[in-house]
């Protein structure tokens, strides 16, 4: 549909009943409420009920990725929406931040505003450190949320093995296929008498320190948080080939890449186990390649507070509006919420 026709059948009409209502949750914060900047992770429509409800208000918009986003579909879906977004809201400032390089020169070509500005960059490297005080039991952990899309099966072949899941309810055909083809493994999430836990982010980094190396094994998805917490802990990482943006974190020194193949996965555990790597220089390189995202991150949030002709210094106040992964799940309709002095809702 072209500007004519969008205009026709009723314009901002027709782009608001297709728009995610107030009440509706997703994952945002707003890292400053004067001038107005929204960060998030949201598919179109919550795009839409955000845009709608900030509609007349001036506001930097970043929208984050969500899984793997540099198939074919992207770019021109997304060049779609900023030509409406554009049009319709000619005060909200739309930029993409992209996984990847492949994404963002996707958008680029297509005029969209994007950034290769990893979501890797807004995490909390503090939450994850090297634990030597812990005992190593296992030789591989995988930390995976239970979909077809982690292919637990890859693991089959490592005796020593540790996991760590969530969303176990998802697909419960794939949960008892996996519970049966890793009964040798551990599962830390389950107690003596079978019964499920959460596991806190201090649990998890406990678990992780019981481990000699992380396992990642989708062939597409995000950038993928496991990557990030086993190498601020300190763990090397077998890997499948895949894609989505959580290479950008690989280092050949602690990462291995390795064929889909149970037993390559098997063999990459104790290729990684013999090197006897130093877990704080892996971690120490990690930490560089998470600071360049974030200054890229930090440059875009500054650059728009500069020409709103604010005073902020967004540097320097990080450390009082920043918070892991830099998003809650929660309504959309807290974005029209009291700010207070670091630009968070008073929610936060």
């Amino acid at each position: 549909m072209g500007w004519p026709d969008l205009a026709q059948a009723g314009g901002r009409a027709l782009w608001d009943v297709r728009a995610a209502p107030p009440t509706e949750p997703i994952f945002w914060s707003q890292p400053c409420g004067e001038p107005r900047i929204v960060y998030m992770q949201a598919h179109r429509r919550q795009m839409k009920g955000i845009q709608r409800l900030l509609r007349g208000r001036p506001a930097l918009i970043l929208r984050g990725p969500i899984g793997c986003e540099d198939g074919p579909k992207y770019g021109p879906r997304w060049a779609r929406y900023h030509r409406w977004s554009s049009w319709l809201y000619p005060e909200h400032e739309l930029v993409f931040l992209c996984n990847t390089r492949e994404a963002h020169e996707e958008l680029a070509r297509r005029g969209v505003p994007s950034h290769f500005c990893s979501q890797h960059g807004m995490v909390d490297e503090s939450l994850f450190r090297v634990n030597t005080s812990v005992q190593k039991e296992f030789d591989a952990v995988y930390n995976a949320q239970m979909e077809p899309v982690k292919r637990h099966e890859l693991a089959t072949a490592v005796q020593s093995l540790a996991l760590i899941t969530y969303r176990i309810e998802v697909d419960p055909s794939y949960f008892r296929r996996a519970r049966s083809q890793l009964s040798h493994a551990q599962w830390l999430n389950f107690d003596a008498a079978g019964a499920y836990h959460w596991l806190s982010p201090e649990e998890v980094g406990r678990s992780l320190a019981r481990s000699k190396v992380g396992l990642i094994l989708s062939a597409a998805e995000g950038a993928n948080y496991a990557t990030v917490e086993y190498l601020l802990s300190g763990l090397p990482v077998v890997t499948t080939r895949s894609r989505g943006g959580r290479s950008v974190l690989y280092d050949d020194r602690y990462v291995k890449v390795v064929e889909d193949d149970p037993a390559a996965v098997a063999a990459g555990v104790q290729e990684l186990i013999a090197r006897k790597l130093d877990p704080e220089v892996i971690r120490s390189g990690t930490i560089a390649r998470i600071r360049e995202h974030r200054e890229v991150f930090l440059g875009i949030l500054q650059s728009y507070v500069d020409s709103r002709g604010g005073g902020l210094d967004l540097r320097a106040t990080w450390d009082r509006w920043f918070f892991n992964k830099l998003v809650r799940w929660r309504p959309i309709g807290e974005l029209l919420g009291p700010a207070d002095g670091s630009g968070k809702p008073a929610a936060e």
